[in-house]
């Protein structure tokens, strides 16, 4: 608030992540005078909400797993008497005869949760069905006392984030959540781009926080659609908040780097609402993977969609041919799809396929019913030619990042598509030639317009894929020794002139042309990327070149100017030769290690 008084030319506000301290925000802005993103509901011209949550959504997904219950199941609703509370008559019908509705509103003494929580689920067995919508401090306790004793029950978390705070869950847990968890690559490459080194825990805690990097880039968006020609701040904020509005979720979409957002009457229409589940057999110690549940609820405008998901998970057996003048790469790999559709290679499209040496050759392997899910899983033998962005300008000491990108042909008729988890992504296989550096996934999200019928009207959508790459290193061995060995002999020679007297010159003059012509054939002998461009090995003869270029030219003129001058040129090349190399060098290493010449995985 001292920060908003001492700064009048603050145009743009976001909320408190507390809801207390926002409310407060809130009642002492003058609202006229900035826009203000607000999690809450009001009426003001320039406030936005920007709330991503569909309770009405949320709402169905639990009555949905739940309808595959019995009535007369025990179930446990634990809530703070807000959120979800609301909507209790809808998700627990009149139907069900064993429903518990248990309030924590007001308890958060730690001895007062855990006696509120000793009369409840000592109950518990693994029949029941336990419902959450407590903060950390209630939940932890009921997290912690299945984990110890072993019990089965099915727990709906519907608030809280339990990343880094458990060592295990060991009981059936399905999380209802706003938040899509798998990785989003523009966010990824920004994290890369800045090339701060971050822990898990740092990373988690950045990914939690980026919604605030949304805001600045969507005002900047929305700054693009505003005339240049605005005199006043009261017109600068109009035409500002109709930009907003603009963004309409028809006709555009804001994209951002790992949220979207469209707006009607000053609010963002773009739910979201993601159900996750938990495999033990992903989990180690203090770490417990999530992947979709099989179903998922999706909002769509006023409605809820339900879309089953389609799981693909990809095992490289060997990488080869991995060409950067064409940008294509071959591989073999077991395909392992799990889906509720026949044939699921036929929903499945892989977009990066080779366009100029097209192969994608799939042989089934075996096909497996796994107890009573309604899913078949898959595998298939795959051998494919995959295109990629080549990065040749550190070549032959280059990276490169290989992908495989698939999507859901379509997702209205097939469902969704996961994408492939961190911990499942496959870091072991057989590539000659180069070093494995880092393996990726994620998600990678493009807006596409599109212009329908004759009167071309304008439809913005959201176009996403799935990508598992991986970041490799050329070992660049050989390439190194079949210029570094003659180069350092041609070096040697050139530096051997400087040590000769000045009745030797022409033998000098003579060496020195031989070098640099040798030179020359070396490097049209050495294998260098097509298309052409200016490369690593480039720069190093480049370089070469400039350096007895330079010794040819300062021997040869200071032979004419007399002996006395010949040896103090030769004392200053002494000198310089080594240092510029020495500078090279350092040129060449600090281009190597640049940011801006490694790939991007987006």
């Amino acid at each position: 608030l001292q920060t908003l008084e001492n700064s009048p030319g603050i145009l743009f506000l976001n909320t408190h992540v507390v809801g207390s301290l926002s409310k407060k925000l809130f009642g002492s802005l003058d609202l006229d005078s900035c826009i203000f993103f607000y999690s809450g509901t009001t009426d003001h011209k320039n406030v936005f909400n920007l709330s991503r949550a569909s309770r009405k959504t949320k709402s169905d997904s639990i009555k949905g797993i739940l309808s595959k219950y019995a009535d007369d199941t025990r179930i446990v609703f634990i809530h703070a008497g807000i959120r979800m509370f609301e909507f209790e008559t809808e998700f627990l019908s009149s139907q069900r005869s064993n429903v518990s509705s248990i309030n924590f509103a007001g308890i958060t003494a730690e001895d007062e949760i855990e006696k509120k929580l000793g009369g409840i689920l000592p109950g518990i067995d693994n029949r029941d069905i336990l419902i959450l919508d407590v903060g950390l401090g209630v939940f932890r306790s009921i997290f912690d006392y299945l984990n110890e004793t072993g019990k089965q029950p099915l727990v709906l978390k519907l608030f809280g984030s339990i990343e880094g705070r458990f060592e295990k869950i060991g009981f059936p847990l399905i999380e209802i959540t706003l938040e899509h968890t798998f990785p989003h690559l523009d966010f990824e490459d920004l994290i890369e781009r800045v090339n701060i080194p971050l822990t898990n825990v740092e990373k988690a805690l950045v990914t939690d926080a980026c919604w605030r990097l949304e805001i600045p880039l969507l005002v900047a968006y929305a700054s693009k659609k505003v005339k240049s020609n605005l005199t006043t701040r009261e017109n600068l904020l109009v035409a500002l908040g109709e930009g907003l509005n603009s963004i309409d979720g028809k006709r555009d979409i804001f994209v951002g780097k790992r949220l979207s957002y469209a707006f009607n009457k000053n609010r963002n229409v773009l739910k979201t609402n993601y159900l996750y589940q938990f495999p033990t057999s992903l989990q180690t110690q203090g770490d417990f993977p999530k992947i979709f549940n099989p179903e998922q609820f999706i909002p769509e405008g006023e409605d809820t969609k339900l879309v089953p998901v389609n799981f693909l998970y990809i095992d490289i057996l060997r990488v080869t041919n991995i060409n950067i003048g064409e940008g294509t790469w071959s591989c073999e790999f077991y395909l392992d799809v799990v889906s509720p559709h026949n044939n699921p290679l036929q929903i499945i499209n892989f977009n990066n396929l080779s366009a100029i040496n097209s192969k994608f050759e799939a042989k089934p392997i075996w096909e497996e019913h796994v107890n009573e899910e309604k899913e078949n899983s898959y595998r298939y033998y795959v051998v494919a030619n995959f295109d990629f962005i080549p990065v040749a300008d550190n070549y032959p000491f280059d990276w490169q990042h290989v992908f495989i990108s698939f999507s859901i042909a379509d997702q209205n008729k097939h469902g969704i598509i996961q994408p492939t988890p961190e911990t499942l992504l496959d870091r072991d296989f057989r590539i000659e030639g180069w070093n494995l550096k880092e393996a990726t996934s994620g998600v990678l999200r493009q807006k596409e317009v599109i212009h329908k019928g004759t009167k071309l009207i304008r439809n913005a959508e959201i176009r996403e894929e799935s990508r598992v790459g991986w970041i490799l290193a050329r070992t660049n061995s050989v390439t190194v020794m079949k210029i570094g060995i003659p180069l350092s002999f041609l070096l040697f020679l050139n530096y051997y002139t400087l040590f000769r007297s000045f009745e030797d010159i022409v033998n000098s003059i003579g060496l020195l042309t031989t070098a640099f012509l040798s030179g020359i054939a070396l490097y049209f002998s050495t294998e260098r990327p097509q298309p052409l461009r200016l490369t690593t090995v480039d720069l190093i003869f480049l370089s070469y070149y400039m350096l007895i270029g330079v010794t040819i030219v300062v021997t040869s003129v200071s032979a004419f100017l007399g002996e006395e001058i010949f040896i103090l040129a030769m004392t200053g090349l002494k000198v310089v030769v080594p240092l510029g190399l020495i500078g090279v060098f350092g040129l060449i290493k600090r281009r190597i290690e640049s940011n801006r010449l490694k790939p991007r995985i987006n």
